[in-house]
């Protein structure tokens, strides 16, 4: 179990701080397309007539 474990955790380390793997250039392009989503929804509420018209949304 332990040694599943440290597998796991060597591999999320891998995928989250090393950009120069596969799963780790996917990592962080999902966390910069995340980023750009919420900055762009705080956008929208921040207008008065959209957050109205689609509180329910937000």
């Amino acid at each position: 179990m332990e040694a599943a474990m440290s597998k796991i955790r060597k591999r999320l380390y891998e995928i989250i701080f090393e950009a120069d793997t596969r799963a780790g250039r996917l990592f962080d392009e999902a966390l910069l397309f995340v980023i750009l989503v919420s900055v762009f929804l705080v956008m929208l509420e921040s207008v008065g007539v959209i957050r109205l018209k689609y509180q329910h949304l937000f």
